[in-house]
């Protein structure tokens, strides 16, 4: 992590159904987000959940009543084999497009990669310099992680059973994270309940690319972007030194670029349950 950033707290929890984008918060040092494309719910006070994944403290705008208990869930492996399929199939007839392209004439990289359709892909860890393999392994998170010239060069893994993060330094002084956990919540009040209705209402905002809603906050050391997958939940962090005069973190645009740009690196532990 890039020096000079306080780490944000942050509770990644997936929900029981396929839909669920619930309980994913991320408080920074003493301030509350406020949220552009949805509202990110407050949860319990710290607590370690799993492998270093924390519980943000509680918020005075936080739901009354208990929270319930927290469990791994099972991730959805296949639909991460069916949305890895589809891609491979997508994949194909782009490249069957291209050729009849350039018979007429030559296509750029850069317009290939305009024209390339956005999806999930499959990405060996060994395509990441600073990616151990061995992390890669310790988790039953389907272990997404952005694929950019910028990731490629500086992400790092730490993963646990039931939850990772993907985190690197970006240019600038900046710096990204991504947590993946397959907690899940259980049980709680009637409070909690209707706030875990709320958040699936107000994540009306799609990820195209990987055909997920998600909610997107702001906070004092830059933005979130929070989803369900794969019956799992992601939460990616832009930190900023200046969140407020870098375009990254004050506009949407960075972090959605993130989001639409997602590999798989872990295709094959869905095979090993």
């Amino acid at each position: 992590m890039a020096t000079g950033f306080r780490k944000a707290a942050i509770v990644a929890l997936a929900a029981g159904g396929a839909a669920g984008l619930v309980g994913l918060a991320a408080l920074a040092q003493q301030q509350a987000p406020t949220t552009t494309a949805g509202t990110a719910a407050d949860a319990a006070d710290e607590t370690p959940i799993d492998d270093g994944v924390i519980v943000p403290r509680r918020s005075d705008a936080g739901p009354s009543g208990p929270l319930g208990s927290k469990e791994p869930g099972g991730p959805d492996w296949e639909q991460v084999r069916a949305t890895i399929a589809a891609m491979k199939e997508r994949d194909a007839e782009f490249d069957r497009q291209l050729r009849a392209m350039q018979l007429s004439g030559q296509v750029s990289e850069a317009e290939r990669e305009r024209l390339r359709p956005k999806g999930l892909r499959a990405a060996a860890p060994e395509q990441f310099q600073r990616v151990a393999v061995e992390q890669v392994k310790r988790t039953r998170v389907p272990l997404l992680a952005p694929l950019t010239a910028d990731t490629v060069s500086s992400m790092r893994i730490v993963a646990g059973e039931n939850a990772y993060t993907a985190l690197g330094e970006l240019p600038n002084g900046a710096a990204f994270e991504l947590i993946g956990t397959r907690m899940r919540v259980v049980g709680g009040g009637p409070d909690f309940g209707k706030m875990r209705a709320a958040m699936r209402t107000r994540a009306k905002a799609r990820i195209d690319a990987i055909d997920a809603p998600y909610v997107l906050s702001r906070h004092e050391q830059g933005v979130d972007l929070s989803f369900s997958k794969f019956n799992c939940a992601y939460m990616i962090t832009i930190y900023c030194p200046d969140p407020s005069g870098d375009a990254r973190c004050s506009e949407d645009g960075f972090v959605r670029s993130l989001a639409d740009n997602l590999a798989i690196l872990n295709e094959t532990e869905g095979g090993t349950p």
